[in-house]
């Protein structure tokens, strides 16, 4: 996300990374999506809500492998605290 985060970077780095940068309002589209949308609720084993707030198919290396069940429990220890 394009930000202040980047002010202080030289003007070679700003140029070198300022076009794949999005603007920051964009920031939180995939959150808003995942939390408040009808269509984010209905996702099926298989899709993951991607930025900025679309639905997709999951990656093939991620299908029925360990992974992605490694990475969910990851997830849910990381914010089990707040929760």
């Amino acid at each position: 996300m394009k930000s202040d985060l980047q002010r202080n970077m030289s003007k070679l780095q700003t140029l070198l990374i300022g076009w794949t940068l999005y603007p920051a309002v964009n920031g939180a589209y995939t959150e808003l999506f995942a939390g408040l949308s009808p269509e984010a609720a209905d996702v099926k084993e298989g899709e993951w809500v991607v930025p900025f707030g679309r639905i997709m198919a999951l990656r093939k290396d991620y299908k029925g492998s360990k992974a992605a069940g490694e990475f969910w429990e990851w997830c849910e220890e990381q914010v089990g605290r707040y929760a």
